[in-house]
């Protein structure tokens, strides 16, 4: 048993995958299993802390594209 605290060996195995809509949000998904509907793959896949990293130097203005166009006219 792991001492208090301590990260659980499948928390170092979890792997996830960068998802992202037709609106330009993204999501972090489990490694392996199928997007959700309307979500694709956008191509980074790696530990949680890798795929916040990678979201975070990509997603510099959270509002939709829906919303981000309707403000630009």
């Amino acid at each position: 048993m792991p001492a208090t605290g301590a990260a659980t060996t499948t928390e170092h195995e979890q792997r996830y995958q960068v998802l992202i809509n037709q609106e330009e949000q993204y999501a972090l998904f489990p490694e392996g299993l199928p997007a959700p509907r309307s979500w694709v793959p956008a191509g980074f896949s790696g530990t949680e802390d890798e795929c916040i990293a990678h979201v975070d130097a990509h997603w510099a203005d959270t509002r939709p594209l829906s919303l981000r166009r309707r403000q630009e006219t």
